[in-house]
């Protein structure tokens, strides 16, 4: 009597079925890995058909394993599924896959039904032999040679370097990221900063100074609804004031913190010192700010805006020219300031940021970057 097996499909419709399909290919977190494929005595060449380990489970395509080991399969409507027959069994066997784990759920890819091969095949009384050094799968009922000798038999298919499937979603590349940053606001010009940002669909930091906050609070709450990351510039801009000694230091950023915190109930922790980390945030300085929990960014581009207010040319030749000099695998940082020709000249520096492949983002603190002058990366 003939034996029939049924292996029931991931999903209960066809359209579950191609949805599963669909999240695994969208799915950024997979990993995928090209295996080398034989079925019963054969090497099947990637040509017809490929096998992928996708997180560490192997799936095969159902056709070619059943085709290879003797098997006739048919495909049911409902539930949607596949039937598999066997002639060497008895009695009837059914296999559900279950729905709920990925590792344990079979795909259609372009037509073609991939299932997990340990979780299904062995299930069906086949044997599986894995060998990682080719990498190899092997599916087989009875044989007499041995997978050792397959591995020699067909040594130079082994050794020739394995495509991914075509339905393998290609790696995107990780955006160029670029940061806009504003220095000394809240002032008269910074609510037309944000209406070019919001034109332009771009969000930025700005390092703000707490004296400044408290004398308009509106705008610090405006900024932060509209997505824009909010940095610490101090409470007074005042060198002498500010520098006084590391705790004077850590003591004006504190309290900047809490005029940002009373204003939008966030606490950052990025800040940048006025005039720049360099002379004056000397070891003992940055110990300190450490110690307080705080990050600190200088910057890789000089615009300066602040010392051209009549030259936007000349601002937008120097952040083109400080561009090409950003080391390699740092993000740009670009210094600005609250100032009118900034607003002026904002859409322009956005367009000459956006043509080079950069994607303006503002500050994140669970992806910091150190971008100080002491190269100090506690910072």
């Amino acid at each position: 009597m003939k034996k029939t097996y049924v292996l029931v499909s991931v999903l209960v419709t066809a359209i579950v079925l191609f949805s599963y399909a669909d999240r695994v290919s969208a799915a950024s977190s997979h990993q995928y890995v090209p295996i080398h494929l034989i079925a019963g005595d054969k090497y099947v060449a990637p040509t017809k058909a490929q096998a992928v380990l996708v997180d560490g489970t192997t799936y095969v395509p159902l056709r070619y394993i059943s085709e290879a080991l003797g098997a006739k399969v048919r495909y049911q409507a409902n539930p949607q599924g596949v039937i598999v027959s066997v002639p060497h069994a008895s009695t009837p066997v059914t296999v559900t896959i279950s729905n709920n784990s990925e590792a344990s759920e079979a795909f259609i890819r372009n037509g073609r039904t991939y299932i997990p091969v340990r979780h299904v095949v062995e299930h069906l009384g086949y044997r599986v032999d894995y060998r990682a050094s080719a990498p190899v799968v092997r599916v087989f009922d009875h044989s007499t040679i041995s997978t050792d000798d397959m591995l020699v038999q067909h040594s130079v298919e082994l050794n020739q370097p394995l495509p991914l499937p075509a339905w393998v979603p290609k790696k995107s590349k990780p955006k160029k990221l670029a940061y806009l940053t504003f220095d000394d606001g809240p002032g008269p010009h910074e609510a037309q900063l944000l209406k070019v940002l919001k034109e332009h669909n771009v969000k930025a930091t700005f390092f703000l100074v707490g004296d400044a906050m408290s004398e308009q609070p509106a705008m610090v709450k405006t900024l932060h609804k509209a997505g824009h990351s909010i940095g610490l510039h101090s409470m007074t801009h005042d060198k002498d004031t500010l520098y006084a000694s590391p705790k004077s230091t850590v003591e004006e950023m504190q309290a900047t913190q809490k005029v940002v915190y009373g204003l939008t109930g966030t606490k950052p922790v990025i800040c940048r010192v006025p005039y720049g980390s360099k002379p004056y945030m000397k070891q003992p300085y940055r110990d300190a700010m450490v110690k307080a929990g705080f990050k600190m960014w200088d910057w890789n581009i000089d615009s300066r805006d602040w010392a051209l207010p009549d030259q936007p040319e000349q601002i937008l030749e120097n952040i083109s020219t400080d561009l090409k000099d950003v080391p390699e695998g740092e993000p740009p940082v670009i210094l600005l300031h609250e100032r009118k020709v900034t607003v002026e000249l904002l859409p322009k520096i956005i367009k000459l940021l956006e043509e080079k492949g950069y994607t303006l983002a503002p500050y994140d603190e669970k992806h910091h970057v150190s971008i100080n002058f002491w190269n100090d990366k506690r910072l």
